[in-house]
């Protein structure tokens, strides 16, 4: 065995040793109805969980190599959810949260802010150029969902 394929031998195992110990081993607990599920920080993923549908008891989990722990909390019902330049973005009965890499969460678009009323929004989903995201409302008959942009917010 020469030195070149010695090398690339060691090389290919340490890539492998190290994948290795990246993954996430499913499937795993993280808490009562979860919803939805993305990438996010870090190569994290995070997953909305409703819980059991008392008021504040949703809550936002990041699932890592290290383990499952709350990332945010205080939502009531939170549903769909992207990533969209370097923000969590989900939705949450009738308003759209948006999280920071530290776990603080702050309305993105409050229900009085749609250009229609909204009464159940449930998925969410990044547009075809990445630059907003569709927000779908299962509680209004006849409705396509509506487009909002991150920028100007």
């Amino acid at each position: 065995m020469g030195i070149k394929q010695i090398t690339f031998t060691i090389t290919l195992l340490w890539a492998f040793l190290a994948q290795a110990q990246c993954e996430i081993a499913f499937p795993i607990s993280v808490g009562m109805k979860p919803e939805s599920i993305t990438k996010g920080f870090h190569d994290n993923y995070y997953v909305t969980v409703m819980n059991a549908k008392e008021p504040g008891d949703g809550e936002l989990v990041e699932v890592s190599k290290n383990g499952v722990k709350v990332f945010a909390k205080g939502f009531d019902e939170p549903k769909g959810i992207v990533f969209l330049n370097g923000y969590l973005y989900f939705s949450d009965v009738t308003q759209i949260w948006k999280v920071d890499n530290e776990g603080k969460a702050s309305i993105f678009v409050d229900k009085a802010d749609f250009p229609k009323p909204v009464l159940y929004l449930n998925d969410v989903s990044l547009d075809g150029k990445g630059n907003g995201i569709f927000i779908a409302d299962m509680g209004l008959p006849n409705t396509c969902g509506t487009l909002i942009t991150t920028y100007g917010r």
